[in-house]
């Protein structure tokens, strides 16, 4: 039976793991670098995990296969505002709707924290992006070369959901 939980301090080195696959096998859709990740101190992820909420995917045999994080806004006049982000799910586990209840466990969760969440995702990562819209998430514009890869750009869409 798959497992979704939101993460502990305990999950922290499987974490870790697959939040570096996840850099080092999609760079275009995370803002962080696996370069700079790679050499964060214990006491860096351990911080992570104190600022942040993350949330897992787990396999009957305890094998975390899924991410996704949350925060909400520190500024007091946006504290309303949440963000859903680096979502990611290892490649022979698509497919299976993982994605979406991860997703749907952060948002359960969010709800009782802030009035709306944000996110932004990939243009060109249609997959996601149907995702996030069967969820109820809407397109509020785009963002032009947000990231930079060597000597390549790519654009976010921004997305919000208001509960």
């Amino acid at each position: 039976m798959i497992l979704i939980k939101k993460l502990s301090l305990s999950d922290l080195p499987a974490y870790k793991t697959l939040r570096l696959e996840a850099l080092v096998s999609h760079p275009e859709a995370f803002l962080s670098s696996f370069e700079e990740e790679n050499v964060l101190s214990l006491e860096a992820w351990e911080e992570k995990f104190k600022t942040n909420h993350y949330f897992g995917v787990f396999t009957p045999e305890n094998k975390l296969v899924g991410i996704a994080g949350f925060f909400i806004e520190k500024n007091f006049k946006s504290t309303h505002r949440g963000v859903l982000f680096s979502v990611y799910v290892q490649p022979e586990y698509r497919g299976l709707g993982l994605a979406k209840k991860l997703v749907e466990a952060v948002l359960d969760f969010a709800k009782s924290q802030v009035e709306q969440v944000h996110l932004t995702v990939t243009v060109g990562n249609d997959g996601a992006k149907k995702i996030y819209e069967s969820l109820g998430f809407e397109l509020y514009g785009v963002d032009p070369m947000a990231i930079k890869i060597k000597d390549q750009y790519f654009d976010e869409n921004l997305m919000v959901l208001r509960f």
